[in-house]
């Protein structure tokens, strides 16, 4: 397979993939709530993010361990790739074993550490040790996803992972149908995450046949990776903070009132990063390989010709948003809602700056990421100093401002520092060319047609108008992309 063609297969199956899991949360959540009740449902909830913030233990070894085994498959060094395989399979089975251990010990305090009856407090103690029987074979099976995302076959593992999102459709179908206990749903929903691992074992050993699946220590290929994945984690945790305080700091300043505003404006922003975190670990071996070999003209043609097709996808979704953005908030959550919506497209307008996922894939190969990691330090600084500014006087438009911020410093430093000094990437042509004339040609159009249809006949119903706003923005800005945008060699490749 060409590398187009991989890199449009794992982006496509990554979107959905994410699509059928937010298809699955919309659907199951109502069922759910209303078979088990709000408070019952709630203790998934609470098990699940006990779990989230044990996977901190990561460190940054993921992409670390991509970045790592792409580059020995890369040098076809066999013997490296053996000896980083050994060495991850058995960090994360201690890693498992640890994971396992915290949640045994924290389902005899569920009563001291949460506030829940004692009829809820057994029924929690009994996901948490469900959760705990099945989280090392999860940690396992993270080895075998990294080292197949290495060898190109994201699309694969996307495609396993929709097949077993679709399957908790039928756990969720037999539990309700045959009236059986929040215990057995969560049992079903965790094991298939757990029957990744024979799956994941059964690709690898088809496409590296003398590959040892055993457990061991090498120093010297762990004080290699070690030292990046605690640069990745650096960086990863002040991005962490910086976007996972905004409902906290809301909260404490302005009430839970607008910490729900903020997860109504969440959700509708997840429409857009659903689709622009998917490029990362897809470009992240590509890239890998190709520095290695040392083929500039390759690294740059992607990062042009990405950068313009993601810019594409990002700015087409978002301008669609953004004309409907009064009418989405009506029918998603009612009228009184739609005040939030210069604020929403603010939001949106920020997210274009996710086509710099591209340029990340990039970045992560440089295996010294010091300035990386003090960027994301002084952004997260001024992002979180704006959360405190303009929230008390702003509310919910305070965090979007603190964000927005966040987002313009990492774009002018991989612009204008990381990828010009370390890459040679000439971004200024990046942006002229792949960047800026489709934000001109579709954000003009969006503009236009914001101004011309604001004022639609309010007789109509309301999801009729957002079809008509998005219907006829959507063509045109169809028509501008292929005719405009869009050259003869790349519409013969589409």
């Amino acid at each position: 397979m060409g590398r187009g063609k991989v890199i449009f297969s794992g982006v496509a199956w990554t979107v959905i993939n994410n699509v059928v899991s937010i298809l699955y949360g919309i659907i199951s959540v109502p069922f759910l709530i209303n078979y088990f009740g709000k408070e019952e449902y709630g203790l998934i909830g609470i098990a699940l993010s006990v779990n989230v913030y044990i996977q901190l233990l990561d460190m940054g070894m993921t992409n670390s361990n991509i970045r790592f085994f792409s580059e020995f498959l890369a040098k076809e060094e066999k013997d490296n790739v053996q000896k980083l395989f050994s060495l991850t399979h058995l960090i994360y089975l201690i890693l498992g074993l640890i994971n396992t251990i915290l949640l045994f010990g924290i389902s005899f305090f569920v009563k001291d550490l949460f506030k829940v009856t004692p009829e809820q407090a057994i029924t929690l103690k009994n996901l948490l040790l469900i959760l705990a029987v099945n989280v090392t074979f999860s940690w396992i099976s993270t080895c075998f996803d990294q080292f197949l995302t290495a060898n190109e076959l994201i699309d694969w593992i996307k495609k396993r992972s929709a097949l077993l999102k679709l399957l908790q459709f039928i756990i969720l179908a037999l539990t309700i149908f045959f009236k059986k206990s929040i215990e057995f749903y969560f049992f079903g929903y965790i094991f298939l995450a757990t029957i990744i691992l024979p799956l994941s074992i059964i690709k690898t050993k088809k496409i590296a046949p003398g590959l040892k699946l055993n457990f061991s220590f090498n120093k010297e290929i762990f004080n290699i990776i070690f030292s990046y994945a605690l640069s990745i984690f650096s960086f990863s945790i002040f991005q962490f903070l910086a976007l996972n305080s905004r409902p906290l700091i809301l909260g404490n300043v302005s009430g839970p009132g607008a910490v729900a505003e903020f997860n109504i404006m969440n959700t509708i922003a997840s429409v857009v990063t659903i689709l622009s975190g998917s490029f990362m670990q897809v470009l992240l071996p590509i890239f890998t390989k190709m520095s290695v070999a040392s083929d500039q003209q390759g690294i740059n043609k992607i990062i042009i010709d990405g950068t313009k097709y993601v810019t594409i996808l990002l700015s087409f979704l978002i301008f669609l948003l953004i004309i409907a953005v009064k009418e989405i908030f009506t029918l998603y959550v009612g009228e009184k809602y739609s005040i939030l919506s210069p604020w929403m497209i603010l939001w949106l307008l920020t997210l274009l700056l996710s086509h710099r996922n591209v340029m990340t894939s990039l970045v992560f190969t440089e295996k010294n990421l010091k300035s990386v990691v003090i960027m994301g330090a002084i952004a997260m600084i001024l992002a979180i100093t704006g959360y405190i500014i303009f929230v008390p006087k702003y509310g919910v438009g305070g965090v979007v401002i603190g964000f927005t911020i966040h987002e313009v410093i990492h774009t002018l430093f991989y612009y204008l520092y990381f990828l010009p000094n370390k890459f040679q990437i000439d971004t200024k042509y990046v942006f002229s060319h792949s960047v800026l004339p489709v934000w001109v040609v579709l954000g003009g159009a969006c503009g236009i047609f914001f101004l011309i249809l604001s004022n639609i006949d309010a007789s109509i119903p309301i999801w009729l108008s957002a079809i008509i706003k998005c219907g006829l923005l959507g063509a045109v800005m169809l028509i501008f992309v292929w005719f405009v945008l869009l050259n003869k060699n790349e519409k013969k490749i589409l």
